[in-house]
């Protein structure tokens, strides 16, 4: 009994192994590859910040175009940053670089906000010995966002501070939400509940550290250009447009049952608000953001109206859950790596993400979460809410 216990520690210290140095690799190929800046999405946010530091509207296509074939982009259409005003605080440093040291430097930053969240969701989970969090960094979305340059990196930092500092610095999680909501979008309704959460518990901090880490960074960047809230506003027009040709459940909805009309793309997210308002109503008084976020989660990303294969990274704290409370059950644990496994293949073989082979991602992280927990949505957050199956949590020592 005992050799067979020391057995499997071992063939999971050597996957785990193994998983990291896949990992590592894939950094080092990406960061290798900082001669081909101008073909990943990282030049949409250093075209933005060449453009702000010069005082230029980084939200205009013809001008960002300018820039971007100026670094060797190669594509017929521009690629514009569409995140809101207050995330040019991100690309402006890079408006000081050369395309090339930029990706190197934005690949850091990336990789730094994947291993920061991480590490805080360890210490959520209690500091498990057994090291499961380390699958997050082959999680597919993950390494997509390393190799592509993608911000979702750093809203799932700003998700991740938020669930760390929620109850012992209220301040400090609601200045981290501004970060997670460099993309709006894909957390609607989570923002949703959010709102409920902040008037229920009267967590005025939360909301006072909201107000403060918005509106400092939207200073900055005014600071450079004063027309920006103006410029914004065909973005959101262009998203709007676009959204139907990207692999998402809400544009097939869309294009399967109401022919292409623009309005129709809402009503997965609309039906998923009212989902989650009576969701965090019947548990309003007992609310854990640890337990009954993760299916919130989930379930936003699920239904957002416009997203990309990258922005699935924010269902890593659900799915780290949904390893933790499968506990020794290893079939839970061979599906999500199959499922990873099947998704990495699509990264590595550079399949375009436009392609409808990225369809089925989302569904699959929320189906295999309800399987790893053995139970419904609802059922599972009652569950763990009473302590029966929650991971005892430490205080931090960070």
């Amino acid at each position: 009994m005992r050799s067979d216990m020391l057995t499997r520690r071992a063939v999971r210290a050597l996957i785990v192994v193994v998983l990291l140095t896949f990992a590592i690799f894939v950094l080092a190929v990406s960061i290798a590859e900082s001669g081909n800046a101008a073909q990943k999405d990282f030049i949409s946010y250093w075209a933005a910040g060449q453009l702000l530091v010069r005082h230029g509207n980084p939200y205009d296509a013809d001008a960002v175009f300018q820039v971007e074939r100026s670094a060797g982009f190669s594509e017929a259409q521009p690629l514009v940053m569409r995140n809101p005003p207050y995330a040019l605080v991100l690309a402006l440093p890079l408006g000081l670089l050369s395309p090339n040291a930029g990706v190197v430097v934005w690949s850091l930053w990336i990789v730094a906000a994947l291993m920061t969240s991480v590490r805080l969701l360890w210490i959520l989970h209690g500091r498990t010995a057994d090291r499961t969090h380390l699958l997050l960094y082959v999680f597919a979305p993950a390494l997509a966002c390393v190799q592509l340059g993608q911000t979702s990196t750093f809203a799932l930092l700003g998700l991740v501070a938020f669930l760390y500092f929620r109850d012992r610095r209220p301040f400090a999680a609601g200045l981290s939400l501004p970060l997670l909501l460099i993309k709006p979008h894909l957390v609607l309704p989570l923002c949703l509940v959010l709102a409920m959460w902040i008037v229920g518990r009267r967590a005025w901090s939360t909301l006072a550290g909201v107000a403060v880490a918005a509106v400092a960074p939207i200073g900055v960047a005014m600071y450079f250009r004063a027309e920006l809230l103006a410029d914004y506003l065909p973005v959101l027009h262009a998203a709007h447009q676009d959204s139907a040709l990207i692999p998402t459940v809400s544009s097939l909805f869309r294009m399967l049952l109401f022919r292409g009309a623009g309005w129709a793309q809402a009503i997965p997210l609309s039906l998923a608000s009212v989902w989650a308002a009576r969701y965090y109503w019947k548990r309003r008084s007992k609310w854990d953001w640890d337990v009954d976020g993760a299916p919130l989660i989930l379930v936003s990303v699920w239904t957002a109206p416009y997203s990309w294969f990258t922005d699935e990274i924010l269902a890593a704290p659900a799915i780290l859950r949904g390893l933790h409370l499968a506990g020794q059950r290893d079939w839970p644990r061979r599906l999500f790596a199959l499922l990873d496994a099947v998704a990495l293949g699509l990264v590595i073989w550079g399949v375009p993400l436009v392609s409808g082979a990225f369809l089925w991602t989302t569904t699959a992280w929320l189906l295999w979460y309800r399987y790893a927990t053995g139970q419904s949505t609802e059922r599972a957050g009652e569950e763990l809410t009473s302590g029966r199956s929650k991971p005892a949590t430490v205080p931090s020592q960070a």
